[in-house]
């Protein structure tokens, strides 16, 4: 997943990629793994001392309404995956970022109005233990309407038994992952207008060795690369694909489409929108009790919220002059 400016802006690209993702899983009969979140995203929640000495990074407080993220291990323990960063199947141990403090709500009283902001030390974190990755974690509303209401699990479920496959195998941890196939998403076949996957063709070649005995298939996505949707489904797979859309979720089926019509395309948006003027709202009664909104500074028009306040933009860019964990590791 690239580095977006905003949690609206991952948000949208995550349903996106999920939706993508879920009806590939159910044309090739396997489990579509959620996609990463970039490390270094401005938009996550921030906790109380950083993680590892690292600033991460501006956002909203513990307990939150919007979108955060969970830092861990790349490769479910068992050592790093490559190219943590794509829309693929992959994942990693995650660790909640706000600790036992931050999800009780008191995780920032170290950064109040009155606290200094920490000069930026330079220094790499301690305890380097190879990659990290980190994945979307969301609030309450979020997490019911966008998140859990498509067939997709978290990806370090999916590493986790591939961690195990090694580990039973007793293979080193420097030996290359087990049961893992990657391709590279100019790999995969297009339609004759190259606008999407053709099902078929993919099936057929991810129905072939090395695909068909992995344990996990990996598309790796270059810079810029987006998932395309995948056409025509087969009858079997588009009812499999369908079955993965619950609820509300049931509309964001139309971006996985090649050729969605534009009322699909406006329910989708609709459902969103109103997704984030929810979230909004949940952060104003916040305010309207006395709690502070936290420090999101980038993209509070989307979510209803006004100018952000002269301790967030100090906050934030204390975070910019930071070390960032991709710079890092």
């Amino acid at each position: 997943t690239p580095v977006l400016p905003t949690g609206a802006a991952f948000l949208r690209h995550d349903l996106r990629a999920r939706a993508r993702l879920a009806t590939l899983g159910a044309l090739l009969r396997r489990v579509a793994v959620r996609p990463r979140a970039h490390c270094d995203s401005p938009w996550a929640v921030m906790h109380k001392k950083g993680f590892r000495a690292v600033w991460q990074t501006p956002g909203e407080r513990w307990p939150f309404a919007g979108v955060g993220i969970a830092i861990g291990r790349c490769g479910g323990g068992g050592g790093a995956l490559p190219d943590p960063d794509g829309d693929q199947a992959e994942g990693g141990d995650e660790v909640a970022a706000g600790g036992g403090e931050a999800a009780a709500g008191g995780g920032e009283e170290s950064f109040g109005p009155d606290a200094p902001v920490p000069a930026p030390s330079g220094a790499p974190p301690d305890e380097v233990g190879g990659p990290f990755c980190c994945t979307p974690i969301y609030g309450r509303h979020i997490n019911r309407r966008q998140a859990n209401c498509i067939g997709t699990v978290h990806a370090s479920l999916a590493e986790r038994q591939a961690a195990l496959l090694a580990s039973s195998r007793n293979t080193p941890p420097s030996a290359p992952p087990i049961g893992i196939a990657t391709l590279a998403l100019s790999e995969l076949p297009r339609t004759a207008d190259g606008a999407a996957i053709d099902a078929a063709r993919a099936l057929a070649l991810l129905s072939s060795p090395p695909f068909a005995d992995a344990l996990i298939v990996r598309i790796r996505l270059d810079a810029g690369e987006v998932l395309p949707p995948i056409s025509p489904l087969p009858p079997d797979a588009a009812r499999r694909a369908a079955s993965l859309f619950d609820g509300v979720c049931v509309s964001h089926a139309a971006l996985a489409m090649a050729a969605p019509t534009a009322a699909e395309l406006n329910a989708s948006a609709v459902a969103f929108a109103h997704d984030l003027r929810q979230v909004g709202a949940r952060l104003m009664r916040k305010l309207a009790r006395g709690l502070k909104l936290g420090h999101i500074v980038r993209g509070r028009e989307e979510f209803g919220l006004g100018n952000a306040s002269a301790d967030a933009w100090r906050h934030y860019r204390a975070w910019q002059e930071q070390p960032k964990l991709s710079k890092v590791y």
